[in-house]
């Protein structure tokens, strides 16, 4: 029950935080003249080390972060994925993305392939075809992300109640 309780004013006291001015510094600060517990300051830390969160670079793909070293996040996520393995609700969710992600991949090879339906005199099979894999694999995409940000979340949430 502590535990919970911990947890939940270590959210209420991250809507009353803001963003240190340096932006390469990415843990949370107080606010000025915010007096905090020491038991919470010790939990704010922990937090901060040993939970994850994703950063998109233009250049190098998406990475994971923890305790702000960044780590590639792995074709489909695999290395992310075996990150997140000690959480199993977030297992659970992050194999779900992987394979959102590969049914997207498929949607873009049948986006490919339906192309070869637009020659001929009546091209409307093809472009059919060709929308409905393109609009499939932007569903799952998302889909795949929205899983995979959710999986981040449980983890977070595992390692904040353990002790």
């Amino acid at each position: 029950m502590k535990q919970i309780f911990a947890v939940l004013i270590l959210i209420a006291l991250s809507t009353s935080m803001i963003m240190a001015d340096d932006p390469d510094q990415t843990a949370l600060q107080p606010v000025a003249g915010l007096q905090v517990d020491p038991g919470l300051s010790v939990l704010l830390e922990k937090y901060d080390k040993n939970t994850i969160y994703l950063q998109n670079r233009f250049w190098s793909g998406t990475k994971y972060v923890i305790n702000d070293v960044e780590y590639p996040v792995g074709f489909m996520g695999s290395n992310l994925i075996k990150e997140l393995s000690s959480a199993p609700d977030a297992l659970d969710l992050a194999q779900g993305s992987k394979d959102d992600n590969m049914l997207a991949l498929l949607g873009i090879g049948g986006a490919v392939l339906s192309t070869f339906l637009m020659t001929g005199d009546d091209p409307t099979i093809g472009l059919v075809a060709y929308f409905g894999a393109i609009t499939f694999a932007i569903v799952k995409q998302y889909s795949a992300a929205n899983k995979l940000q959710q999986a981040i979340w449980k983890y977070n949430r595992e390692k904040a109640l353990k002790k």
